[in-house]
């Protein structure tokens, strides 16, 4: 089955944290990005009606 649910996107508060709400059950795919820092992608976070998903991720610097 092709999943054909739409991107969702969110941008930080001052400390980092952010909230994606409404996002169906599943697995599935987050990408975080900044600039100046390298990308995190996971392709197996696992969404369930029964609890909230609380993730910390932290990026690293990127050096050119």
């Amino acid at each position: 089955m092709v999943d054909s649910f739409d991107k969702l996107g969110a941008t930080t508060e001052v400390d980092g944290s952010f909230r994606l709400e409404n996002v169906p059950v599943g697995r599935r795919k987050i990408l975080v990005n900044y600039v100046g820092y390298l990308s995190y992608s996971n392709n197996n976070v696992l969404l369930n009606s029964a609890k909230e998903v609380e993730l910390n991720i932290s990026l690293l610097q990127a050096f050119s």
